[in-house]
């Protein structure tokens, strides 16, 4: 429930679209507005490499914590080797990572950042009900 609230919120607090108008601007006045919309999307939007990455890892930690695939990883690393559960569950975890990143990385082309995170949002708060129910 914690991811859902805090997507919702922070699709919430993204500025809206700039909408575009029809009319077209000389060369400098061109560059002159994309000079603008990347310093506001680097203030934006970037953060620093510590942060992004203490995001990822807390998402990722939290959201598999205690989880049926986490427990399943347990079991086999007790009956097998522990060495080789460890690396077939870090590759497998970075072929999923790595396809969740180029889909959304193919996605943002074509759907708004502020939609993925209601989408996820409420996504996050349906399993989390599902999941209060019994139901997974």
């Amino acid at each position: 429930m914690f991811f859902g609230l805090k997507s919702i919120k922070d699709a919430w607090d993204l500025p809206p679209d700039v909408a575009k108008s029809g009319e077209k601007n000389s060369e400098l006045g061109e560059f002159v507005e994309a000079e603008e919309l990347v310093k506001e999307k680097v203030a934006t939007r970037l953060t620093s490499p510590l942060e992004i990455i203490w995001k990822s890892f807390s998402l990722v930690f939290f959201a598999e914590w205690g989880d049926r695939s986490m427990l399943a990883t347990i079991a086999l690393g007790a009956a097998q080797s522990p060495w080789g559960v460890a690396s077939g569950a870090i590759v497998g975890h970075l072929l999923a990572t790595a396809i969740a990143i180029l889909g959304g990385a193919f996605l943002a082309i074509y759907i708004s950042e502020k939609l993925v995170g209601y989408l996820g949002g409420v996504l996050f708060l349906i399993f989390a009900v599902a999941t209060f129910l019994g139901v997974f």
